[in-house]
């Protein structure tokens, strides 16, 4: 898992932006935008700064964009649609491209060497083209000008920009030619219109274009409520072309367009972050999940490879092969010897059979007359003493081996006979010694009992239960009062003084197994089973809110029913005998 991790981190580390210098828009110290420049570059961005951005040039596809500026967004890593309102405004203005009546783009040639922020022509050049300007007051006492009269013959020499847009068939413009004004809060909507008429006494028409600031004029021989200039430009097709050349770029529009991509680069990469922790995580668990399948596949063929070389002790359903490992050595042979008369005699003891649990699942028996001698890897001890457990087993708990996985059992079959015993009785061993075998198998016994598969279903951990009172006391044992999943339940468990004593702990468990046989609705429900070392078991059963048995003989007692005496006398022994016992 370092390896992954590691390119992991190495992946943030390069998707994370770093630190750069900030970039800022060279916006001149108190600007204002009032007709006596085109300097529209600005104005859009102190606008974007001020006022928010407004709505994008719906009209403009990406596709009909020119290449070279198609190129400049793919240098930028943009797309035209990544670019807000005004930030698309002044990259096509500061490009020289105009929007006609058909929203189609038409180009702008400046006067060579010059930028599209010096596109006006002053009204003192107006006038000295010959052409006449009418004067506008606004009711605040500011006053701009428009044109009244003027041939395009006599504008043509003082206008800054020529405007390719010979195929451009709309509609004359009957609205000025010509005009200044402008105010700081004032949105360009540039668009290019023609205005071609007729002169009295001159057959010759005059065509011109004009940049208009809004979308609606009034006529030529009115002043507007609002100020905006109107900038005149010559067709393109009719002027001398050397002396026009396509716009210098300024440095408003391109700095703008490298701080928004720089700003739109480190958003998306942002984005990027909680794609790959996603993916890591993805990664982890499904690493997680093939490392715990490979873990149980491979205990899957170590029990699969366990059971093949031990088959021939599964044969009635014995256990010896679980509780003792198999031994590697000098022994092996004698083992072999051995083994196959051990089993002989006792399959011929199984003569009955024991109840066997209903969770009981199949095994394969398998005769051992089938297998080889040199496969049989138990010594005759092991045998012994694994019988010997067993029977211990058995006989303390009274469970059959038949209910263990993956040891079970179809074969019905007896507890195990008294030989294995009387072969630890007859040894020549120590009290010691015999009590300390004694104790191994019970402590065998204990992991039979927690190997169970239905003692297994009923175990809880033992953290979820949290003792309140003490309800009786014992011989024995004692019950309390507890709280399990919010809910109260009896527990009972064996004094601290008697927990270390083997004999105590068997007949505990014995009445856990035959409480787990037991559902019946007028016996008590046993709930569960806990434990967390063999010296501390808990017994978890349903609390009965109407108290033990005496209680209730007690509170019969005083409805002096005599006829029931003999019931009564029957519940005292009963009482008195668990009591005793417990």
């Amino acid at each position: 898992m370092a390896g992954p991790l590691a390119a992991l981190l190495l992946l943030l580390l390069a998707l994370t932006p770093r630190c750069t210098l900030a970039v800022d828009v060279p916006v001149e110290t108190g600007f204002q935008f009032n007709g006596l420049h085109s300097d529209f570059a600005q104005q859009f961005y102190v606008l974007y700064t001020e006022l928010g951005d407004t709505t994008q040039l719906t009209d403009v596809k990406a596709d009909a964009l020119p290449s070279e500026l198609q190129t400049e967004l793919s240098a930028n890593s943009l797309t035209w649609s990544d670019l807000p309102g005004l930030l698309q405004r002044a990259f096509l203005w500061d490009a020289g491209y105009v929007l006609t009546p058909a929203h189609a783009l038409a180009k702008v040639y400046t006067r060579c060497g010059r930028s599209m922020a010096e596109l006006v022509v002053p009204p003192k050049a107006f006038e000295r083209a010959g052409c006449q300007l009418r004067e506008c007051v606004l009711p605040d006492g500011t006053g701009f000008h428009r044109s009244f009269n003027c041939k395009a013959a006599q504008l043509s020499r003082v206008v800054q920009c020529a405007v390719d847009a010979a195929d451009d068939n709309s509609a004359p413009a009957y609205a000025a030619v010509w005009g200044d004004g402008g105010e700081d809060d004032t949105l360009p909507e540039v668009t290019v219109q023609r205005h071609a008429y007729l002169t009295d006494g001159d057959d010759a028409p005059n065509l011109m274009f004009a940049l208009h600031m809004t979308d609606y004029e009034v006529s030529y021989t009115q002043c507007p409520l609002t100020p905006a200039m109107v900038i005149p430009c010559a067709p393109y097709n009719l002027v001398n072309q050397s002396r026009f050349c396509a716009p210098v770029p300024g440095d408003v529009a391109s700095t703008w367009l490298t701080k928004y991509a720089a700003d739109h680069k480190q958003d998306k990469t942002w984005l990027l972050v909680p794609l790959c922790i996603l993916v890591f995580l993805t990664f982890g668990t499904v690493a997680v999940y093939r490392y715990k399948s490979a873990l149980r596949d491979e205990a899957r063929r170590e029990v699969d490879l366990f059971m093949r070389e031990n088959r021939h002790l599964f044969d009635n359903g014995a256990v010896e092969a679980f509780l003792v490992p198999k031994r590697k050595g000098k022994g092996r042979a004698r083992s072999a010897r051995t083994a196959r008369s051990s089993r002989q005699h006792r399959s011929s003891s199984y003569s009955s059979s024991s109840s066997i649990d209903s969770d009981d699942s199949a095994y394969s028996s398998h005769s051992s007359a089938d297998l080889d001698g040199s496969e049989v890897s138990l010594s005759y001890d092991d045998g012994i003493q694994n019988a010997a457990a067993f029977e211990h087993f058995d006989a303390t708990i009274g469970l059959s081996a038949s209910a263990f996985d993956p040891l079970a059992s179809n074969t019905r079959m007896n507890p195990l006979q008294n030989g294995a015993e009387q072969s630890l009785e007859n040894e020549d061993l120590t009290p010691d010694e015999t009590t300390a075998r004694k104790n191994e198998m019970a402590i065998r016994g204990f992991r039979l009992f927690e190997s169970h598969r239905k003692i297994r279903r009923l175990r809880i951990p033992i953290g979820e239960l949290q003792l309140l009172r003490p309800l009786s006391r014992g011989t024995t044992g004692e019950i309390w009062l507890a709280l399990h999943s919010n809910s109260q339940v009896a527990i009972k468990q064996l004094v601290p003084e008697k927990r270390r004593l083997l004999p105590e702990m068997e007949m505990f468990l014995a009445e856990i197994y035959l409480m787990a046989q037991l559902k019946h609705p007028h016996i008590v429900t046993l709930i569960g089973i806990a434990w967390n070392t063999l010296e501390h078991v808990i017994m978890v059963q349903e609390y009965m809110e109407g108290g033990d048995l005496q209680h209730f003989l007690s509170q019969q007692r005083s409805n002096n029913n005599t006829s029931a005496a003999p019931a009564y006398q029957c519940g005292d022994s009963i009482f008195a005998s668990e009591l005793a016992v417990f």
